[in-house]
């Protein structure tokens, strides 16, 4: 999956997050940009395909374990992180903004659960998303439909997207009808 169907599942996740919490409309729209913004790009877990993070990696003593730990699809992508921080979160007073915590929570996880459905792999990144920090990856690996790079509307990472939005719009419309 490239950026924008991460971007559109962050949505959808957000969308279904919201209609089986009851949250008022201005919460959806607020927590999808916040979804969005981190499901793709340099605040998502694709962090570590930022030279900013390969610098920062080289610097540190892991040598022989920088890309095996910190490369693409690595210790960014592992799913205890935001299973870590709902943990935390659901233990703790939230107020009235804690909807911004589990925005971005919902964000980081539909970039982790789009990696392990499409997460394809090749060269020096694996399939899937790791199970353990350090490694040991699991995924499904669908094609996308990307060819030499060029990404089409009409591909199934797409319409994965499209659906799942739909069925989080219809939630949305049935627990506010």
């Amino acid at each position: 999956m490239d950026g924008n169907p991460h971007r559109v599942f962050a949505v959808a996740a957000w969308t279904g997050v919201v209609a089986v919490s009851g949250q008022p409309l201005w919460v959806a729209a607020a927590g999808a940009g916040l979804a969005a913004a981190v499901s793709a790009g340099p605040t998502s877990p694709d962090v570590d395909n930022t030279r900013n993070w390969r610098e920062t990696v080289a610097g540190l003593p892991l040598t022989r374990w920088d890309n095996r730990v910190a490369g693409h699809r690595r210790i960014t992508h592992w799913w205890g992180w935001p299973a870590i921080c709902a943990y935390l979160l659901t233990g703790a007073d939230q107020g009235d903004i804690g909807w911004v915590a589990w925005a971005l929570i919902t964000g980081w996880s539909s970039h982790i659960v789009g990696d392990f459905v499409f997460g394809k792999g090749g060269y020096d990144i694996p399939r899937g998303v790791p199970v353990l920090p350090w490694g040991w990856h699991v995924g499904l690996g669908l094609k996308s439909g990307r060819k030499n790079g060029a990404s089409s509307w009409r591909t199934p990472d797409r319409y994965f997207c499209g659906a799942a939005s739909l069925l989080a719009i219809g939630l949305q419309i049935g627990v506010h009808a």
